[in-house]
């Protein structure tokens, strides 16, 4: 039975990160799952697991109107390990960038076209270094 006492004897703190992860839970915006089925699918070299993980962030499969910038960022540092320049399923993270780019912010826009400028010649793998041509020089990050 839920009582009175009970929510006031809890810190705010408590019920501030209590309050946060049931609204994250409402929202579909809680991304660790996520990032912990991709991160997984990595490990494993698993190029369909990859793919269905990166379908996981679309926005239209989590009713969110724009890309959260949680998303962008964790993607891009991802990414910025050394270990994805080589990566033949850096390409697959990459194409995120094309595919959800219409619900991307100005600032994300641009925290991409950064993130490709410093890092974009390290991808060795030929569909990643398409993709980042594809991002560098096409209307998407624009």
């Amino acid at each position: 039975m839920f009582r009175h006492e009970t929510v006031e004897s809890l810190h705010s703190s408590q019920l501030d990160k209590a309050y946060a992860a049931f609204m994250a839970a409402m929202t579909g915006t809680d991304l660790d799952p996520k990032f912990a089925r991709l991160h997984k699918c990595l490990a494993q070299r698993d190029a369909q697991g990859i793919q269905n993980a990166m379908f996981g962030l679309s926005p239209i499969h989590n009713g969110w109107k724009t890309v959260p910038d949680e998303v962008i960022e964790r993607l891009l540092t991802m990414l910025a390990d050394e270990k994805m320049y080589e990566s033949p399923f850096a390409g697959h993270i990459l194409n995120y960038f094309e595919f959800e780019s219409c619900r991307f912010s100005a600032r994300q826009k641009s925290m991409c076209l950064n993130f490709l400028k410093i890092h974009g010649d390290q991808f060795d793998h030929v569909h990643s270094r398409q993709v980042v041509a594809e991002l560098r020089h096409d209307t998407y990050l624009k």
